[in-house]
């Protein structure tokens, strides 16, 4: 190996000194835009938010989380007399601010410095059940901003018979819930990614998509690296904000909050907003929604009083829109409703955006309903997932002019219809077309405002066409949007955990799935051959590319020799809204299912139940005779000849078991008047 003496001349000197200042502009930024492998954190006191006020707890909280923190083998935690001597050498007084904090970092010479509340800490003295709410935060030193965190609710088991005290219970609830916080904010962190193009308007293309755990309505902080030229180091430069709008699997646009110039190659990472914070946010959202409302219904009146006849030109009520499945398993369509009621036009023109308010001009147009050219009334819409080719429709309008004779006119539509992508966010309106109400120029509909002379000229690059034959415009209005919805498909259940057909132990049952893109919130349900639920868990945090959850069934709860069913649920749980905005859907009618995507059905044995001690009986029910659960009513429909699954009753000729009844619904949690299905 060759080595460096001091014999080397002045031009390799020259060049080494070179590499040496390239390697200190360009390694600080790489490593920040790259998170690197080990991160050092100092994890400061935590404080207790509870009643109790007590710091022997927040001393137990703060040393759980820098224990699991530690564990996770992801940060290199500093130790607590050193942060405590800082603390005090800088006379900080806690909690620390995010300036404190930062100085702290500093100080330390570390990547984070870790902030938390300890907000619930509760036991039942009568169960021995332990209770503990833990928020932590995660403070970027370089950033200067909170990047990471969580918020978790742990509860430890009911001990029966318990008479120990609290220290215990409370011990084992804060480990559960430091781990549990640490393990949610590593699989909910978000790629730090860069501005890949800034458009005329401002808006950001960013290298970071659903798949790297963007969303919609997400905070990204923008960091420019800068070179201290008397410093000779690069130092990161905080910008601004980017507000996420859009998104794609693999890229998303987002909006400048306020007055934020990024340029191309500024870097990004998410905000994280801790709960208080989104609940406030929240809060005031309502309070201008409902200011808004008001003006709004104001204005609708002077409105009102200004035009006579009826509201054929208005525009359209407000949709909501939400994923929607003939049957679990299938891929689900985009269904936009009209909540109150029927909707009555010639015809109903479906738009697809990225953005809430994102124009009705012919660019995204995706679909045109026009049931048999009358003026029909239709309740829903649908947006199919599948590219179609371009379509030719052709609406024709019969009405009386202003001289009171018949008047026919049309309107022609050339529209494509976009594929709906996995993991992408959707709003979605609605224009009807009508038949003019008044004579021109005396006193014009109201949806002559925007009329399809103005929609045309703004004909996108996919060359979709509104063109209308004469001078009466009959295009309404576009209404507000509805959704958002994210694309989510059914989750892919294993067929080897559980494997149908090998019997599974009743004291322990494994069920493995795939996560689906886009999708933030699992549901499992287990339930007998009568479609009795017997096990129904919600609130499953994706951890990608697969989920597994066990279930270890209490005494009775299955019997051996039996063949039972399973499916799961996906959805993007911060989309769901009030009045079925958001809410999946799936099937119709007594057979309708609400709240999740779901999967397609799979069943699974169990192993002979051993027989219990001398002198006692254990009963064992065949396939299709499962006894239903003791205040659970198994409710079957007669005439159903869906034969059971599964091997037939010991010592029946043939075995094959009795016909299996039909599942009966489960109670949704909201559901809607029948539907009638969207034309084609």
């Amino acid at each position: 190996m060759r080595s460096f003496s001091p014999r080397s001349n002045a031009r390799h000197v020259s060049l080494l000194g070179a590499c040496v200042l390239l390697a200190a502009t360009v390694l600080p930024a790489a490593l920040w835009a790259q998170g690197g492998d080990v991160t050092t954190v100092a994890v400061v006191r935590f404080t207790d938010m509870t009643a109790r006020r007590s710091s022997l707890l927040e001393a137990k909280a703060t040393d759980a989380v820098a224990l699991a923190l530690s564990d996770s083998k992801e940060y290199l935690v500093t130790p607590a007399r050193e942060v405590d001597r800082e603390v005090q050498a800088l006379a900080l007084n806690l909690p620390l601010s995010m300036t404190e904090a930062v100085r702290l970092g500093k100080r330390l010479d570390v990547d984070c410095v870790c902030l938390g509340q300890v907000l619930v800490a509760a036991v039942n003295t009568t169960t021995g059940k332990g209770e503990v709410r833990l928020q932590i935060m995660m403070v970027d030193v370089e950033a200067a901003e909170l990047l990471d965190g969580s918020t978790v609710t742990t509860q430890t088991k009911p001990i029966p018979g318990w008479s120990g005290t609290e220290a215990d219970i409370l011990n084992e609830a804060l480990r559960q819930s430091a781990e549990e916080g640490v393990a949610r904010m590593l699989a909910t962190r978000v790629r730090r990614g860069s501005v890949d193009a800034v458009l005329p308007t401002g808006t950001c293309a960013i290298n970071l998509g659903s798949e790297d755990g963007a969303a919609s309505g997400m905070k990204l902080v923008v960091m420019r690296p800068v070179y201290l030229k008397e410093l000779e180091t690069v130092t990161l430069r905080k910008i601004g904000y980017l507000e996420v709008s859009r998104m794609h699997p693999d890229m998303c646009y987002a909006d400048p909050v306020r007055n934020v110039a990024p340029r191309t190659g500024d870097y990004v990472v998410r905000v994280y907003e801790p709960q208080a914070v989104v609940i406030k946010e929240a809060a005031k959202q309502d309070r201008t929604k409902f200011v808004w409302g008001l003006a709004s219904l104001a204005l609708l009146g002077a409105l009102a009083g200004i035009a006579t006849g009826g509201n054929e030109g208005t525009k359209p009520p407000t949709p909501i829109s939400y994923l929607y499945q003939d049957t679990p398993g299938v891929r689900p369509t985009i269904r936009v409703e009209f909540l109150h009621g029927l909707d009555k036009a010639f015809g109903h023109l479906l738009f697809r955006g990225p953005i809430r308010y994102f124009p009705a001009d012919p660019y995204y147009l995706v679909e045109v309903s026009t049931r048999g050219m009358g003026e029909e009334r239709i309740r829903a819409t649908e947006d199919l997932p599948d590219w179609r080719d371009q379509r030719d429709v052709t609406i024709t309008v019969t009405f009386r002019d202003e001289s009171g004779d018949y008047t026919t006119e049309t309107v022609d539509i050339t529209y494509m219809h976009p594929q709906l992508d996995p993991g992408s966010t959707y709003y979605h309106r609605i224009q009807r077309v009508t038949k003019p109400q008044f004579p021109p120029g005396t006193n014009p509909p109201i949806g002559s405002t925007g009329g399809t002379e103005q929609v045309a000229q703004a004909a996108g690059p996919d060359e979709n066409v509104i063109d209308q034959s004469g001078d009466f415009p009959m295009l309404s209005q576009a209404s507000d949007p509805a959704g958002p919805v994210t694309y989510i498909e059914a989750p892919t259940l294993s067929t080897t955990v559980p494997q149908p057909g090998v019997p599974q132990n009743t004291a322990s049952i494994d069920f493995e799935w795939s996560t689906v893109v886009g999708a933030d919130d699992y549901m499992l349900e287990v339930y007998d051959a009568n479609g009795t639920v017997l096990l129904r868990r919600t609130g499953i945090r994706p951890t990608p590319p697969t989920i597994r959850e066990n279930w270890r069934p209490a005494a009775g709860d299955l019997a051996g020799q039996s063949t039972y069913y399973w499916h799961v649920g996906a959805r993007k749980k911060t989309e769901v809204g009030a009045r079925g905005q958001g809410i999946p859907q799936c099937g119709a009618g007594s057979n309708l299912q609400v709240g999740y995507v779901l999967s397609s059905e799979q069943s699974f044995v169990t192993a002979p139940i051993p027989p219990g001690p001398v002198g006692t009986t254990t009963p064992v029910a065949g396939p299709g005779k499962i006894a239903a659960k003791p205040g659970k009513q198994a409710n079957a429909t007669a005439g159903d000849t869906k034969p059971a699954k599964g091997g037939g009753k010991p010592g029946r000729t043939g075995g094959n078991a009795p016909p299996r009844p039909a599942r009966p619904p489960r109670t949704p949690v909201w559901q809607p008047a029948p539907t009638v299905g969207p034309g084609r």
